[in-house]
């Protein structure tokens, strides 16, 4: 090869390079000395790591109304049905579907061929199940959703499927200390190194230029939960992240916790702390769960809305039991939270009243 291309001036190109990378980035070291006149454009989940390479990353596709994701779709099923233009509930419902397939093109191509089948109701109704939902069925080589994420859990180290299963557990997005706190065998230091290898290997998103908080999109996450109960790790995971949460939000203070800085401090944990409430919860450890809504009044007031607050209260509420004094204390100062929930909607009601006024 190197023989053929030596005084040429082309450009090849090499497919699906993150099964070899080692052995592609060697061939590729080898091309640059004895064909200077080739260029190289090579498709990978992993960069090759050499010198010279110019990385262009390439996300999923834009959702909502007017993205790329829902013009895809259309254009799928318009292959199936020629003459489809969807109705305006119509559109509304495929962009449900492709947010909640994050835009990922081998997704939508699978949802619309069984969007022909089921419907667009039926199919969003099966989200909750996407990997069944999204299979082929075709016998023409295609692979499912399942099959397309199993290739790259594959080429994973040991330890980094087991970290990456880990991270099933977080709802949005999350930081170094969250994700410490579900390998607590690791030093944070190792779970530093496996967020940036499986950066770099697309599984997980580091949001923002500087980096400092992760998330998996949707279906990556979802496929990672399936992954947690296969290995029997649901509960005892899930009880790291509770915990986690509990002690990062519970304060000793309550005068402290309608900081608004530290309610901004707290926003992006939001949606891990709400699972984290759901999950208590649903397990009866209701005085861990009072801790943890003690500390977010200020999230309630300032980001979350305030209804959301104010339902977590009046749960929790009846559930504790006045004997103990720690469970007193919470008590009172969550009884003197919902009375102030109530203050924040009546003054939001009323701004809502003036906003509308003539």
């Amino acid at each position: 090869i190197a023989d053929h291309f030596a005084d040429r001036h082309a450009l090849l190109i090499l497919d699906n390079c993150e099964h070899m990378v080692e052995y592609t980035a060697a061939f590729v070291k080898l091309l640059s000395v004895e064909a200077p006149g080739l260029r190289l454009l090579a498709t990978s989940r992993e960069r090759l790591g050499i010198a010279g390479e110019c990385l262009i990353k390439l996300g999923p596709l834009e959702t909502g109304a007017d993205g790329a994701a829902v013009d895809l779709f259309v254009q799928r099923i318009q292959d199936q049905a020629p003459g489809f233009e969807p109705t305006t509930v119509e559109l509304a419902q495929i962009a449900q579907v492709c947010e909640h397939l994050d835009g990922i093109p081998l997704a939508l191509e699978l949802a619309a061929a069984r969007a022909g089948v089921l419907g667009l109701s039926h199919l969003l109704d099966g989200m909750h199940d996407r990997f069944r939902m999204l299979s082929s069925g075709r016998g023409d080589g295609t692979r499912t959703l399942r099959e397309a994420i199993d290739w790259s859990f594959g080429l994973l180290s040991d330890q980094e499927q087991e970290f990456f299963t880990r991270c099933g557990v977080f709802m949005g997005s999350f930081d170094l200390r969250a994700a410490a706190a579900v390998v607590p065998d690791l030093d944070p230091l190792d779970v530093a190194d496996l967020l940036h290898s499986l950066s770099r290997k697309s599984l997980i998103v580091a949001e923002g230029a500087l980096g400092g908080r992760f998330r998996l999109l949707e279906t990556i996450r979802a496929y990672a939960g399936l992954r947690l109960g296969e290995f029997g790790l649901e509960e005892s995971i899930g009880q790291l992240h509770f915990e986690h949460y509990r002690d990062l939000v519970s304060i000793d203070f309550f005068a402290e916790a309608g900081d608004l800085d530290r309610a901004v401090r707290l926003a992006p944990e939001w949606s891990n702390i709400a699972g984290a409430l759901e999950w208590g919860a649903d397990r009866g450890f209701w005085l861990d769960a009072a801790k943890l809504a003690s500390g977010c009044l200020g999230l309630w007031e300032d980001a979350v809305p305030t209804v959301e607050g104010k339902r977590w209260v009046e749960r929790i509420l009846p559930q504790i039991d006045q004997g103990r004094l720690e469970a007193h204390m919470l008590r009172y100062g969550l009884s003197a939270f919902e009375a102030q929930l109530d203050n924040f909607a009546e003054v939001n009601n009323l701004l809502g009243q003036i906003r509308e006024s003539p």
